[in-house]
């Protein structure tokens, strides 16, 4: 029962980084698209916002590959 508890909170936290890194990538999108008006400060917004979204990557990868390992366990 316990191992089930913990898959179930491993599909919690990839469900918050999913939508997370869906926020930050609607966010680098507008800033992408506003282009027009970029200043050296929204270019620095900009690139830290891409390198957040690849490091939810990341992140969602690794829950992923623990969810898939823990439900082998759970079966």
């Amino acid at each position: 029962m316990k191992e089930f508890e913990e898959l179930t909170k491993k599909i919690e936290v990839l469900s918050e980084l999913k939508l997370l890194k869906n926020k930050t990538k609607r966010a680098f999108s507008s800033v992408v698209r506003n282009r027009g008006e970029m200043t050296e400060e929204f270019e620095n917004i900009s690139n830290e916002l891409f390198r957040v979204s690849e490091e939810f990557n990341t992140s969602i990868e690794l829950v992923e590959k623990m969810i898939r390992l823990d439900c082998k366990k759970v079966v």
